[in-house]
């Protein structure tokens, strides 16, 4: 036979290798789009970007600098409601809820702006110096960048609302349910155990939302309730964003300063000093209705020494604002009482 009978079908095998390359190709560019639009991603999202990735670019507060410090400035409902990030959030809807409390609930982690080489270069050091190793370096506070993405969770949690399996009760469960600071780094420091600021997020889903004031105003009435002592916790920092509905939630207040849990009790007590510092609420708590509660905490056997303390100073300005017109001088604020 001639060798032109045992030529291989180069036509053919030609066919299949541009067949084999273009789908090659298809398959790179399917990979890239499918990264760029989020495809592949374990979160839900919205024009390539997911849920985590649009509470990062949700901006609740600023912050400005002036002779007294820096102090931290909500923006204002207009600008909130205006997000492009809030829109893609709301659009993603209850399938963002897992994601938001999952957000919500995590530990501390380290500020992506943060260098770590120096820690671990100490922790190094101590274990070559000290026969018992040093503690493993982890983050010792909440960074700014968490706290917002935590705060912007929470936030979206009460935008969405019930409809959406969201609402106020589920960020009071997911912020009951969270590890506090203290068990992070093994101590008792100052700042928001979760990292989260309740009332603000509160205070700001009420005004970007007031379709949902009546919805929320009754959910952190049934957390006043709740049998949960972090709930209740939660509920009494929140619920002083509805000073109008102040008849309604007075009783209960008054009710928690004799909680059996001691933070509970200081954070009403901490409700009362505010109000007993607004005149413009005495017409719905009178300072002589704080006076008679605040003494009868101090006369209490059960009540610890913290909240003995903090009762003698709303005992002290509720007696002042009952025997004259005159507005009270402001207390020295107060750290919130489970993050000292």
């Amino acid at each position: 036979m001639s060798s032109e009978q045992y030529s291989p079908p180069r036509n053919k095998m030609s066919r299949l290798a541009r067949a084999i390359i273009l789908l090659a190709v298809f398959a790179v560019v399917l990979l890239f789009v499918g990264s760029q639009r989020a495809w592949f991603a374990a979160e839900p999202a919205w024009r390539g970007k997911t849920v985590t990735e649009w509470l990062d670019r949700l901006v609740l507060y600023d912050f400005q600098t002036d002779a007294t410090g820096t102090a931290m400035v909500p923006r204002s409902p207009e600008r909130i409601a205006t997000d492009p990030a809030l829109e893609a959030l709301l659009r993603i809807g209850p399938k963002a809820t897992p994601i938001l409390a999952k957000r919500l609930m995590e530990r501390a982690q380290w500020d992506p702006n943060e260098s770590r080489a120096k820690l671990w270069g100490r922790w190094l050091w101590g274990r070559v110096r000290h026969a018992t190793p040093a503690s493993i370096p982890a983050p010792d506070k909440w960074s700014e960048f968490q706290r917002r993405r935590k705060n912007a969770a929470a936030f979206t949690l009460l935008a969405l609302g019930t409809n959406a399996h969201a609402g106020f009760g589920s960020f009071m469960e997911a912020y009951a349910t969270a590890p506090k600071h203290e068990s992070v780094s093994g101590t008792r420091i100052p700042g928001p155990p979760v990292g989260v600021y309740p009332h603000l997020v509160a205070q700001l889903a009420t005004e970007v939302f007031p379709e949902r004031k009546g919805e929320i105003f009754a959910e952190i009435l049934k957390g006043l309730q709740h049998t949960n002592a972090w709930c209740r916790e939660v509920a009494i920092e929140c619920v002083s964003a509805f000073p109008e509905q102040l008849p309604r939630w007075k009783r209960l207040l008054l009710q928690l300063s004799k909680d059996e849990d001691e933070s509970v009790r200081l954070a009403a007590l901490g409700e009362l000093l505010m109000i007993v510092q607004q005149p413009e609420l005495h017409d719905a708590m009178t300072p002589a209705e704080i006076e008679l509660e605040a003494k009868a905490v101090t006369e209490d056997a059960a009540a610890s020494s913290r909240v003995k303390e903090l009762a003698e100073v709303v005992l002290k300005l509720a007696m002042k604002a009952t025997t004259t017109n005159r507005p009270v001088e402001t207390a020295q604020p107060l750290l919130s009482p489970r993050g000292q």
